[in-house]
């Protein structure tokens, strides 16, 4: 039944350490970066995290990747096929 796969699923990543954060706080800022770097805000909501928690982001889009590039943010960037 598709409730108990949900419950199953919710459960491995509620087990899995994941720390998932709400992304309503992230929006505001994900809009402003979305409109800046002329990237969808779906991707964004991903650069405003670590900007709020002063982590790096590592991410393998070459697109995204060349779009801040082009931009100066204060966001420790890594290019996923370097590591």
């Amino acid at each position: 039944d598709t409730q108990d796969l949900d419950d199953a699923a919710f459960d491995l990543v509620r087990r899995s350490g994941i720390d998932l954060r709400p992304a309503g706080p992230l929006l505001p800022r994900a809009m402003d970066l979305a409109r800046r770097l002329d990237h969808p805000v779906y991707d964004c909501v991903y650069l405003a995290l670590p900007e709020r928690e002063k982590a790096s982001f590592v991410t393998a889009d070459q697109r995204l990747l060349r779009r801040l590039s082009a931009r100066k943010l204060e966001i420790a960037v890594t290019d996923l096929r370097s590591l």
